[in-house]
């Protein structure tokens, strides 16, 4: 989570295709369980403009059975993207 936070903090400071890059760069096998890891691919992919993507990422976050109110959040962010 760490490199996760990295490339996060990457996409503030040095734009958001340089952290999506190294977002890219982790080992998503490892992550595929890692809502966090979903979430945060899918808001630098709509920031991208990549929204069928962010939508697939954020559909993996939510097949992760998420807590109630991140459910419902995520679901919002879902349906902003169209």
């Amino acid at each position: 989570m760490v490199a996760l936070s990295r490339a996060l903090a990457l996409a503030q400071t040095q734009g958001v295709e340089v952290g999506l890059a190294a977002i890219e760069a982790l080992p998503a096998e490892r992550l595929a369980l890692a809502r966090p890891f979903h979430v945060a691919r899918a808001d630098l992919l709509a920031k991208a403009g990549r929204t069928s993507e962010a939508g697939a990422a954020l559909d993996a976050a939510l097949a992760l059975d998420p807590p109630r109110a991140e459910r419902l959040w995520l679901e919002r962010q879902r349906g902003m993207l169209g």
